[in-house]
């Protein structure tokens, strides 16, 4: 991805901050994908990766009993998410963190899920596939949502808006990049 302007990040938080979901998903798609998930311990130890302000955070937190790491690099995402945390009480699950996606700093099997919504185009499928496994424990789980090709010739104007993201492909791109990594594909689907 070309670096943004600093006209157009401000433009695009702008737009995008006070979103109430900053990314793709939902309740009901976040419950399918974790249904998915099987054997994970009761209380699981979840890292989301680009958690914007947190929706799918607290959808995590709604879902499951465990504790969730959420991590964002921008900086009133987290602020945002924190006083969130703290209005309902979730400071015992939830830990909110400014953090660099691509530069993990977890330990070796310290998460039972890794869990990201739309976030991973910031680094890339393969290189996120690599990061994270070393931080995923034996028989853990990592779900994300990507943008893809839905069709083999999008529409020009279509494709020129995603013209930064050069490693956008279709579905069966991402799947073979799983493939190719050290995790082990359980499932897919597209999001509603």
């Amino acid at each position: 991805m070309t670096e943004p302007t600093e006209r157009m990040e401000k433009l695009f938080f702008e737009v995008f901050e006070p979103l109430p979901r900053q990314g793709p998903g939902s309740r009901s798609s976040a419950k399918r994908a974790l249904g998915l998930c099987a054997g994970l311990p009761a209380s699981p130890a979840v890292l989301n990766l680009g958690s914007g302000a947190g929706a799918q955070t607290f959808h995590l937190a709604e879902l499951t009993t465990g504790t969730i790491t959420a991590i964002d690099n921008h900086a009133p995402n987290i602020e945002r998410l924190r006083a969130e945390v703290t209005e309902r009480g979730l400071g015992e699950r939830i830990q909110p963190l400014v953090g660099d996606i691509g530069k993990p700093d977890h330990e070796s099997e310290s998460f039972d899920l890794v869990w990201s919504e739309g976030a991973l185009y910031n680094i890339g499928i393969e290189e996120a596939l690599r990061l994270y496994h070393p931080v995923v424990k034996p028989g853990g789980y990592f779900a994300f949502t990507e943008a893809v090709w839905r069709k083999e010739n999008p529409p020009p104007e279509v494709k020129a808006a995603f013209e930064d993201y050069a490693g956008m492909g279709s579905a069966q791109d991402v799947l073979a990049k799983i493939e190719a990594s050290d995790f082990s594909l359980v499932d897919h689907f597209t999001l509603p």
